[in-house]
């Protein structure tokens, strides 16, 4: 499967039943929408089928600070001191180390 290629899931709205389109012996996503009304859940048998997008993936980066403070601080990423920073206003490590290399200390709060 392509890196780029969207994945698609029949959904059902009744039970939350859901099934991977590329499953399905259609060419394509538009087939799956010309003939939507034609499917029904495997599970509850309900006509209530949507199609949905499977959630992309954020990347989670475990240690953030912000480019608005003098203090130089880095928090884990779920730190309550964070959460009023805009994404463009943070800085992100994928460790401890790369923050401490940057001149971060840790964050008395958090203790990352």
């Amino acid at each position: 499967m392509a890196k780029n290629k969207q994945i698609y899931f029949l959904f059902c709205e009744g039970c939350g039943h859901h099934v991977d389109t590329s499953k399905l012996s259609v060419s394509n996503i538009d087939e799956v929408r010309s003939n939507l009304r034609k499917y029904k859940c495997s599970e509850c048998g309900s006509k209530n089928i949507i199609i949905k997008e499977k959630p992309k993936a954020k990347k989670i980066f475990v240690y953030v600070a912000t480019e608005m403070t003098t203090e130089r601080v880095f928090h884990k990423s779920t730190c309550g001191l964070m959460r009023n920073v805009s994404a463009e206003n943070e800085i992100r490590f994928k460790n401890k180390e790369n923050a401490i290399k940057r001149g971060f200390k840790p964050c008395a709060s958090c203790r990352p």
